[in-house]
């Protein structure tokens, strides 16, 4: 493990390996850099496992510094209302880097693009030669009924997700095979957004939260012409802190307590974060909970003195690929590829664990 007691980190979010990368990113009630930023990539070593900044990105113009943010010493409660909006909408989200080591991909979370940096070394990148920024294609409006979406990317601008009920917000990469894979969804956050848990009979229910995860060839700078899986987020997750049953929720910047639980905040919402391939080539797709960045623990609202405990309820999801057409299936009802895992406690299917997942039940059942 590599230890940085370098007070100029603050808090981070995505790593890779040669030496160590790792990309500042602001959380509710954290700290970020107070030399740096939140916005900006460090380059650690395990000989002198203090910091190096690679790449600034912040001006400390975003949610201020921290002083002004009112954070004091660590594990003290705070308001910090300015940087509970911006989780997830300003920084760097994930990176990945490319197999030859020269090229660093980063996701800009406020301009919502995807970076490659091209680094001057591969072995011990100290300067950025060139950057080029590539901005997500727009998801196709869906229609009522929700299941319905056009099979390529729609070329009357008007047919786009046009933002007026929430935007399309990139995080997570994957490198894999020369390509890379960029998670997004709809966050619904805007005037008429709506969220209706299907209910896995007739016509799917309406959501305008939807995850995607698109395909780039950097080689060429060019999109595939589809995203590589598309799906609703209006599934049932099962039941959370309040024992009722629970879907992701439209993003928002609204401090939500229990109402069953008022010492409790819970608010699921989707962060598209991470994105891994399996042997066979089945993309597992990892659902991070916006709510787990808004809050803490013992920590207090954007305003007044009362504590609260906040609930993270994050997802991991699997994709069957089809190797004769390289296409993605998510899971549906516990089964991805044909299999349906069973538990590793009791050897007993999923049907024991309630109906919580795409199509009902879940693939990874155990993985809370």
């Amino acid at each position: 493990a590599i230890y940085v007691t370098d007070p100029n980190s603050g808090s981070t979010n995505g790593t890779y390996f040669t030496s160590l990368q790792a990309l500042g990113y602001p959380a509710h009630n954290a700290t970020s850099s107070p030399a740096y930023g939140s916005g900006t990539s460090y380059n650690l070593t395990g000989t002198a496992p203090g910091l190096t900044v690679t790449y600034p990105t912040d001006g400390l113009g975003v949610i201020g510094t921290n002083a002004n943010r009112g954070l004091g010493a660590l594990a003290s409660p705070n308001n910090d209302p300015a940087a509970f909006g911006q989780v997830g909408k300003v920084s760097l989200g994930d990176m990945e880097i490319s197999d030859d080591g020269l090229h660093l991909f980063v996701v800009n979370l406020y301009d919502r693009k995807v970076y490659d940096l091209t680094l001057d070394n591969a072995a011990n990148p100290t300067t950025v030669v060139s950057t080029t920024a590539y901005l997500l294609p727009n998801p196709p409006l869906r229609n009522t009924l929700g299941g319905g979406y056009a099979t390529t990317y729609a070329s009357d601008t008007s047919a786009f997700y046009d933002g007026t009920k929430g935007f399309l917000r990139p995080f997570g990469l994957k490198y894999y095979h020369d390509r890379l894979y960029v998670g997004a969804v709809t966050t619904g956050e805007g005037a008429g957004a709506v969220s209706t848990k299907d209910n896995n009979t007739g016509n799917p229910e309406y959501t305008d939260l939807w995850a995607y995860v698109f395909e780039l060839n950097a080689d060429s700078g060019t999109w595939a012409g589809t995203p590589k899986i598309q799906f609703p987020l209006n599934y049932n997750r099962g039941t959370d802190v309040d024992t009722a049953d629970e879907t992701w929720r439209l993003w928002t910047d609204k401090f939500t307590r229990n109402p069953n639980r008022t010492s409790q905040v819970q608010n699921p919402q989707p962060i598209l974060s991470g994105i891994e391939f399996d042997v066979d080539g089945s993309m597992i797709i990892g659902l991070r909970d916006r709510n787990g960045d808004q809050t803490g623990n013992a920590n207090y609202a954007l305003s007044a003195t009362t504590t609260y405990n906040g609930y993270s309820f994050g997802d991991l999801l699997r994709t069957c690929l089809d190797p004769a057409t390289q296409t993605f299936t998510l899971e549906s009802n516990g089964t991805a590829c044909g299999v349906t895992p069973t538990s590793g406690l009791t050897g007993l299917p999923n049907t024991t664990r309630g109906a919580y997942g795409p199509g009902g039940l879940s693939y990874y059942f155990e993985d809370a």
